[in-house]
Formats: C-alpha cells, structure tokens, sequence
C-alpha cells in the first residue's frame, strides 16, 4: 500500500461545517500541514506514512546520503510534533539500522509501514548495495519501539532479512505488508538478479518475526508459483490478508501471448498454508486486460479488502493521444469472479477529468467507514523530469582520439545561450583561462589546447575544463580529429548523477571502448566495476579511485571487440560520465571508423519508453542499441517482445526503419551511425557516431539547437531530426516560426510524428506545447557527428520545468464521482507555499486515508529551487458541506 503521487475518490456524506470541503484544515499543524526536515541531511524521502490505533501519524522516510538510517517523524492527532517522541523531544527521530544482518554495509531502500494495535511500527523494504561492494540483498522486516528504537524482541535484533534464494547477487525487496487478526505478519515482494527473471515471493511471519513454520511447507516462505498458465513472468506489489488467514496478493503478470506486449493487473490468492487457493476462480489466479495505454501496460498500485470479502485493485495505465495516466480499478467477488458492481468484467476507468499527465503516477487506495474508495495519485504539470541541459557552471572532460598528427586533432566548445552572458573557460593546470561572450540565439565557437586530449589511462589528470556563466548556457562539445570525430551535449553540474551504467562500443581501431569521469569535488571515490577485464582490473570486481575537482580518470581497451559497455561506475559525490570508442566501427571490421563518444544519463534518469528514427541520410540505416541496468528487462520494439536482458546487456540491432522502443525496466538507449562502407554512397559517405536517445519522460519543451561550422572545410549534411507527439505537430515553432504540420510523418502506431530539417550552421530553438525529442546529425565523406538538442526550457534562472502535485479525488461507495468532495470528486493541492522558494515544489503522495470527518494525507515534497526534501502531513476537510446523501 505504498504511493508516489496523489488523487483521492470517496463518496459524500452529512455535512458538519461551512468550510470548504476538500481544503485545508486549519485546525491541523501549521494552517493544515505539518512538516520535519533533519540536521543530518536534507535528502529524507517520505516511503510511508501511517497513524496509530492511539491517534499519532508517523511519517517513515530514508536518504540517499544516509543509507543505514531510517528517519523519523512523529505527530499528534492536531498535526503538532509529538513532544514525547525523539531524543530532543521535536518529534524526530533516526534509527540506524543492526549491524551485521548482512556481510556487506547495511543500506535500507525503505518502501512502507504498518501499525501494531499496540502502536509499534512495522516498517519494510529492502538492503542495496553501497559503492565498492556487492553481493545479495535480501529484503527486510522491522519493528520498532513505541518510541522508534528497533524492538530486539523482533527476530533478536529487530529486523528479519528474506531471501528466494535464487541467485547470490539477488537483490531483494518488500513491496507491502499486513498485519493478521491473529498477530501474524504477511509480506510480498520480489527478487532480481543479474541473469534470471524477477522472482516474487509471499511470506509469513510470527509475531516475534520468525518465519512462520506453518506456511509454505515450514520455511515461512512461499516463492510464485512458476510456470502459470499464460503468464511469462509476474511482479507482486500489494496485498490483503482474509479473517481466515487466506492472502490475496496484486501483481501485474506479463501474459505471453505471442510476442506483443502485454501487462495486465491480476490477483493470485493463497491459502492458509501457502498453497494456490482452488476455490478462489478455479486455479487460484484471475487477470483483468485494461489495454489502454499505448504500451498495453497495466501497473499494479494497491489492494483493498471490502467487509463483504470481495476485493477492489488500483493500477493505472498511461494513454498517448492526449497524453495523461487514468486510474484503474478491478473487482472481484469472494470466490474470484468479476465483480459486475465495478464495471463490466469487474473492470471501471477513471479517468480523473484529464488531470493527470503522462508521468503521473497513482499511488494508494484506501476505503473509509461508509466503503467509499479514497485513492491517491500524482498531478503532473509540464515535464518535471525534463532534461535541462543549460546552466551556469559546467565541468567537461574529454574523450581520447585515435592518434594522429596534433595539426589534424581539435576541440572545440559551441556555447549558446537566450540571453546575452559573459564566461569564463578555465583549467588552473593547464594555464586555460579564456573569457567568452555570447548573443542571444547565437553560438559561440571556442577552440581548446589539444592537450585536453589522449591522455595516459588508468590514473587522475588534471584534465577537465570549466565552464561559468553569468546566465544559463547550453554547452555543445566537439572533439576529434580529421575524419575521426564527435559531438555532445554537456550536463551541468547541477544535473550530474552519483551512479551510471555505461553505454560504449567495442568494435574497432585504436585505444577502444572507452570511458572518462570528471570529479566536480574534492575527496570524490569513484567505484568502477568493468564489464570486462581491463587494465589489470577483473571484470565484476569494484576497484576504487579518488579524484579531486577537476581531474578526470580516463580508462580503455586496447583489444577490437572488448566492450566497457554495461561497466558500473559510483560516486560518493556527483561526477560526470563519457563514454564511447576512440574509432568505432559499425559493424565490425566494416570501413572506416570514427570517434564516438556521449555524455552519458545517471541511472536515476533512465526511462522505458523511447523512440528511433534513423537519419534519412543513410539508406542503411543506423544502429540501435539499448542497454539494461536491471536483470530481467524486457525490450519490445513497435510492441513485439524482441529480447529479454541481463543487468549490464544490451540489445542490438541495425534498422532502416523508426520504433517506438518499451522496456519493462528503466533502460538506456542509444542510436550508432554505421561506418560509411555499409551505405554504398559516393566519397565513402558519413560515418559512425553515437547519440544518446531521452526516454519520452526526459524530453523538454523547449530546446537548443546547435549546428556547427563544418570542421575543416569538409562539405557536411547536417540535419535536424524532430520527433513530437503526432497530436501536436501543428503546434511546432522554430525559432518562434509555426512549422507546418506537413512536415511530419507519423510514425510506429501513430503517437509520434517526424520531421527532417535543413538548416545553415548556428544555434536555433525550437519549443511546442508538450515535450520533444531533438538530434542533430552531420555526415561527410568519411566523417560524422551526432549530438541532441539542448534542452533548454527556461530563459532566465528561477523557473521550472513543470510541477508535481497531490490530486484527491473521491468516489462513493459504488464507485461513481462524490460531487460532495472539492471539485465533482476532486481536489488537487500543491504545497509551493509551505517549502518555499521560487519555482514550484515537486510533490510525491505516499498515501491518504479517511480519519472521521477529515481525510490525512502523507507527501514527500521537494523544494525544486533549493533541493531540500521534507516529509510532509496534511488534513483536508473532508465532510463540510451540505449534500444530498442519497445521490446513488
């Protein structure tokens, strides 16, 4: 019963007041909300939120930068900090998790809690691997004191570890929990591993947190049942537990019906011993097919046990045309047939007015005393996961070259900004200090020393330059040499990510597959764990290096074929990530070969749905490659299943055709030009190079576009490639020009268009309504580049990209609107005020439950100006007005 966003459904009741139903209660906290932040960081995100059988609200969050702590947050039933609570008696508390429930550091990635009748927190999830270390990663079950210390009555030291056992590098987690009449405690989760499928499991726990040995023959533990009819694999994410001990568990089960995708919620229900329950549809077992969304992918969000016994599911599915996320809610009767009451097929979608954007996402589903259904989700406006790729303050390193004479290699930096700035480029080692100006909407070219380049590897140079402006630039790369050389666009530092997963190339010439990391702080370790054996380093196994600001650590392989692709690389502080091959060729052995290097995207920015569009230039197409961080992730392409990949594995293929590219998991993905003798054209033309391609939730609105003057005189075709929502291709401005809409040709199953665009070398910018994807190709004789646009969706410092806020909307007991609640059922609360600062705040609902004639609601919120999270409480009036109590 774990959230990320909010929208809440109920029905109506008597009315007690005259305030405004569905606002803030004033009479709770601080004008309605309450919230804690902690001395130790400012990174605490809200995992849960729950209130005793007493009246107090606990709030459960964990950092990034914290990892052994579990913080703390304590209310009273008035939303004020519980003075009784915490060593400073404020309300707040951290927990450090036992030592020694693993061999590894202890790291908790917390994902809910329950209450005790007691009051004592069950709170669960699982340990991950900290930078340097592997190994498994069980899941855990804790329990905590009245007053938040672990409870050692509880498995000894308060916390239960669970494993499947499956692999020695699973990697495990408990994804909900529930509390038995009998004191019993039931979990579900699930295991992933390197190379083998997700594996979920159910488990039962004594009240003293042992596993219970009657269930699941004695171990305590029951793994899903594999093979089911139909169903390739399955994933747990809720469950209820029966008054007859019986556990009803939701999931989404991918359904192997031929090679199309096809994610459907479903229910698996077991009996008291762990077995498939018979009596519950036959076998067990019942799916519900939405197939809404344009990837027929049905996420499973929460369960709810109706008094009666019939069982009411949330999942939600994303739509492309408009784009927007719809809840979905699935019924069945006790014995696990359909229930008609929902909709046809037990099936109802609320589509919540439109109101939630393609990146929203559901979160909880709660019923109250009268059984009306409260569900929580995330309002999305704009695109807060945007890519932005302008900022004041830059550090770059540098990709190797193939050797050649110094008069034949260069690098280059094409600064643009929308405004006039001034800056500086600077590198103290070097003796780099060069001041640039730029003009609005237009490019300033810098050349650097070539001593940037081919450096010795395996060791910190003092390599990287720096870019500060004034006003945010977007900072474009050139690097090379005569027919050898690439292009990329630089991340701000501000952007820069902890953790990354390579994307290179293996085949041919030179030093090889490469990779470079920039320390933008002093005291930065880096963990590296290659994907192959490589400079005295063995492949899998972490090795260490510290870096101070500005050095870059480069790394390479000298053997045709060898691949750092799939190469894991941490940081204890951000740094950034090439990657690449110093004369890559595509495919191999195939003339000739070319530069190819990429910024690369830290691992939490990666995505599951992208889109290919090989340039119209080469009529033999271009290479897409998409690599997976997870085990188990599966890749279709236009819909058709095409591979199922390991962690760190990649799937390749050559294509003259676009698709629309979906994983089950957050990937990469990756777009290779081939060398030049795969297309037959004249002058050996075009080359390889590699562009990077955003997942759909990375596009920004508004972009730079940076065309360069072609290196060394060579005539080059340089392109624009603009891929829009096929709804908004009337809606297109280049450079504040209406494109025509007869530009773009739709492409896959409709939901996108293309465009091709020729245009004379400078910085333009293009912006719709909703998010794009821009790249930039150019294609000489025996010579390319390739780089993205810009992403560039603010003009001045201080705006945002777009906003994430709770929604609430309400259903009654049978599941239509509550015109009693907010705004025909819905409300929708954005909480900028309470964080401060000047952009709007990024809002995550964990969940919401009815408390009497109010409703409670628990959010993780960021301040999108500062970065500072707080876990946050709030209490909505929820039975205020008159209304007519018999509408149904």
């Amino acid at each position: 019963m774990r959230l990320s966003s909010l929208v809440l459904i109920a029905c109506c009741a008597s009315a007690s007041a005259l305030a405004a139903d569905g606002g803030l209660d004033a009479a709770f906290g601080d004008a309605g909300r309450r919230s804690f932040g902690f001395a130790e960081t400012d990174q605490v995100q809200l995992r849960a939120f729950a209130r005793s059988p007493q009246g107090r609200l606990w709030l459960f969050g964990d950092a990034p930068d914290d990892p052994a702590a579990l913080f703390i947050g304590r209310l009273d039933s008035a939303g004020q900090p519980d003075g009784s609570f915490g060593p400073g008696g404020d309300g707040r508390r951290r927990t450090v998790l036992p030592a020694g429930l693993i061999a590894q550091t202890e790291a908790l990635v917390l994902d809910g809690a329950v209450l005790q009748a007691d009051g004592k927190p069950i709170v669960f999830g699982g340990l991950r691997a900290v930078p340097g270390e592997t190994g498994a990663y069980p899941a855990i079950v804790c329990r905590l004191a009245a007053a938040g210390n672990l409870d050692v009555s509880f498995d000894g030291d308060g916390c239960r570890t669970l494993r499947v056992l499956a692999a020695a590098d699973e990697v495990c987690r408990v994804t909900d929990a529930a509390i038995a009449p009998d004191g019993m405690i039931a979990v579900v989760g699930n295991c992933t591993a390197a190379d083998i499928s997700e594996r979920p499991f159910v488990a039962r726990l004594t009240a003293d947190g042992v596993p219970d040995a009657g269930f699941g023959g004695g171990t305590g533990l029951v793994p899903a049942p594999l093979p089911l009819p139909g169903i390739a694999s399955q994933h747990y994410e809720a469950l209820v537990v029966r008054p007859d001990r019986r556990i009803a568990v939701l999931g989404q089960f991918l359904l192997s019906s031929g090679n199309a995708l096809d994610h459907e919620l479903g229910l698996v229900q077991f009996d008291a011993t762990g077995g498939l329950d018979a009596a519950f549809n036959g076998n067990g077992i019942r799916t519900f097919a939405f197939d809404l969304g344009a990837d027929n992918a049905d996420r499973a969000r929460d369960l709810v046990l109706r008094p009666d016994g019939r069982l009411l599911a949330l999942g939600d599915a994303t739509l492309t045309d408009p784009p927007m996320t719809v809840a979905l809610l699935a019924g069945v009767l006790p014995d696990g047939s359909p229930d008609g009451g929902v909709g046809s097929g037990g099936r109802r979608v609320e589509d919540v007015d439109g109101t939630l954007g393609a990146n929203a996402t559901l979160a909880s589903l709660e019923l109250d005393g009268m059984g009306r259904a409260l569900i929580a989700a995330r309002e999305v406006t704009g695109q807060p996961d945007a890519i932005t790729d302008t900022g004041t303050d830059f550090w770059i390193g540098f990709p190797r070259t193939a050797d050649t004479e110094p008069e034949q290699q260069f690098v280059k930096l094409l600064i643009s900004s929308g405004l006039a700035t001034t800056g500086t480029i600077s590198n103290a080692a070097l003796g780099i200090a060069i001041p640039f100006a730029t003009v609005a909407d237009a490019t300033t070219e810098i050349t650097l020393p070539i001593a940037l380049q081919n450096p010795d590897h395996d060791l910190p140079l003092p390599l990287a330059v720096r870019v500060a402006a004034q006003a945010p630039v977007s900072v474009v790369v050139m690097n090379g040499r005569r027919y050898s050389l690439d292009s990329f666009v630089a991340t701000p530092t501000e952007r820069l990510g902890r953790e990354y997963r390579l994307m290179a190339w293996g085949d041919g010439l030179g030093p090889g597959s490469q990779l470079v990391v920039t320390a933008v702080e002093n005291a930065t370790t880096v963990w590296i764990t290659p994907a192959v054996a490589v400079a005295g380093h063995a492949a899998g196994v972490p090795y260490a290096v510290t870096l101070q600001r500005g050095q870059t650590y480069h790394l390479w392989i000298n053997n045709s074929g060898q691949d750092l692709t799939g190469t894991h690389i941490v940081g204890d502080k951000p740094i950034a990530v090439l990657g690449g091959h110093t004369c890559a060729q595509v495919p191999a052995g195939i003339e000739f070969c070319d530069l190819a290097a990429e910024q690369q995207q830290p691992v939490d920015g990666w995505g599951t749905r992208f889109v290919f569009t090989p340039s119209p230039l080469l009529p033999g197409g271009e290479h897409l490659r998409v690599l997976a961080h997870e085990g188990d992730t599966r890749v279709w392409l236009d819909g058709v299943a095409v591979a199922t990949l390991d962690a760190g594995a990649t799937y390749d293929v050559l294509r003259s055709a676009p698709a629309v590219v979906t994983t089950s998991r957050p990937a990469a993905a990756a777009k290779l030009a081939p060398s030049c003798a795969v297309h037959g054209l004249p002058d050996c033309y075009g080359d390889p190079d590699m562009v990077l391609l955003p997942a759909t939730r990375q596009w920004s609105a508004r972009q730079h576009v940076v065309l360069s003057v072609p290196p060394f005189g060579l005539a080059t075709d340089q392109r624009i490639t603009l891929v829009v929502p096929a709804a908004r291709a009337d809606q297109v401005f280049f450079d504040d020009v209406l494109l025509s809409p007869g530009l773009f040709t739709p492409i896959g199953d409709g939901s996108y268009a293309v465009a091709t665009l020729t245009r004379a070398p400078r910085t333009y910018t293009v912006s719709a309504p909703e998010p794009i994807m821009v790249a930039v190709d150019g294609y000489a004789a025996r010579q390319a580049h390739a780089h993205g646009g810009a992403g560039a969706p603010f003009l001045e410092v201080g705006t945002s990209t777009g906003s994430a806020d709770d929604t609430l909307l309400r259903l009654t007991a049978g599941l239509a609107r509550d015109r009693c609640f907010g705004q025909n059922g819905r409300v929708t609360i954005d909480h900028t005020s309470h964080v401060g600062g000047a952009t709007p705040s990024v809002d995550l609902v964990v969940r919401a439950f009815a408390d009497g004639g109010s409703v409670l609601v628990g959010s993780a919120v960021r301040n999108s100006q500062s970065g500072e999270r707080r876990l946050l409480a709030y209490r909505l009036i929820a039975e205020a007005l008159f209304c007519d109590d018999f509408e149904e």
